[in-house]
């Protein structure tokens, strides 16, 4: 399997910074000596027609809200990224030992800009279905794409505020419910032909444990 995290992440970025303007503010963000996260979440991402055309995705949350990140850990990753509640965003690169931080305005708000014309059929619609995923009752959500194909989306909620990642599931068409601790967990496309499904996010696992990633070390590029 391909873990091709940075592809993801930047396109992201690059979709953010299209809406917004960004600045550097690392003259009035102060960087922490250490980001402390309380939770993981790994998810795995297919994104193309093939499946094994995927990404493996790790998520970071706190108890407190104050930040989140997306990146790799231990596998190989090159950057990590932290989104912060007062809208900076901390651009790790893992290789090179740099830090850039860009203060977006709303980086972390509603993206719900990309939906206000919207077709009919394509808004959320909850279907009663639910089911238990990694220990949490998740509940069925159903939408229909800008082709008019189904996408049934699972959500759970997770005790923990995941809404500083708006990232998850945006790069392959699943949106995110602004509900301070709901998560995307799995999300499925209806095939063309059959009544099957195609799974495209899957959570492999969500940790209650504590992380620490150290800025020590590091050169802050601006």
């Amino acid at each position: 399997m391909r873990k091709t995290i940075l592809s993801l992440v930047i396109v992201w970025m690059l979709i953010q910074t299209s809406i917004v303007s960004a600045q550097p503010s690392s003259s009035s963000y102060h960087l922490p000596d250490k980001f402390t996260f309380d939770y993981e979440v790994v998810q795995v991402v297919t994104r193309g027609r093939e499946s094994t055309d995927t990404a493996e995705m790790h998520y970071y949350f706190t108890k407190s809200g104050d930040y989140a990140a997306v990146g790799a850990r231990e596998n190989g990753g090159d950057h990590f990224v932290v989104y912060t509640k007062d809208g900076a965003t901390v651009f790790i690169d893992l290789r090179e030992k740099t830090i850039s931080v860009l203060k977006m305005k709303d980086m972390a708000g509603d993206l719900s800009v990309f939906g206000k014309k919207k077709l009919p059929g394509t808004e959320l619609v909850k279907t009663g279905q639910t089911k238990k995923m990694l220990g949490y009752k998740a509940e069925e959500y159903k939408k229909k794409d800008s082709r008019g194909k189904e996408v049934f989306c699972w959500y759970a909620r997770t005790g923990f505020n995941t809404q500083l990642i708006k990232s998850i599931g945006k790069s392959v068409g699943a949106p995110t419910l602004n509900e301070p601790d709901l998560l995307l967990v799995e999300a499925a496309a209806a095939d063309e032909h059959s009544t099957a499904r195609s799974t495209f996010i899957v959570t492999r696992s969500i940790t209650d444990k504590q992380y620490n990633f150290s800025t020590k070390g590091y050169r802050v590029m601006n």
